[in-house]
């Protein structure tokens, strides 16, 4: 059994903005400045990143739920850095996590069992170089 994804996307009549749709949830997507959009919505790379970084989060709240974890809240900041001259992928991505009542080494094992189980993470870490790390929380379980 394959699980499929469907998103569709349409140009809207203004230059740079289009929509996309996935069953009755809709969003829109502007180019981003460099390359003449409006600039002011969220940018294909933009969604991209945040669907890498929404993986991580909901994944990483539903394992530590198995497995009884006390996670209070899960933050991941994403950055993904492209050349100026070659937008057209990723040099490298970087991945922040804070895990809100975690204490370090459980924390890392979330995030190394989210690496091997979030598609969209396994994709790009095939094609480009990315790391993460996990920060302190000031709320971490000592």
């Amino acid at each position: 059994m394959s699980l499929v994804n469907t998103i569709q996307t349409q140009t809207l009549g203004i230059p740079g903005r289009s929509m996309s749709s996935a069953g009755k949830n809709h969003w829109l997507v502007d180019g981003a400045a460099h390359s003449g959009g409006p600039a002011e919505g969220p940018a294909p790379a933009d969604m991209f990143l945040s669907g890498v970084s929404a993986c991580a989060v909901l994944l990483i709240e539903k394992l530590a739920e198995a497995d009884g974890l006390p996670l209070d809240r899960a933050l991941c900041t994403i950055t993904g850095v492209r050349d100026e001259a070659d937008t057209s992928w990723f040099q490298s991505v970087s991945l922040a996590f804070e895990l809100r009542g975690l204490d370090r080494p459980t924390s890392e094992d979330l995030v190394t069992r989210f690496t091997q189980k979030c598609p969209l993470y396994r994709t790009v870490a095939a094609a480009t170089n990315v790391t993460w790390s996990v920060q302190e929380s000031l709320a971490a379980v000592a």
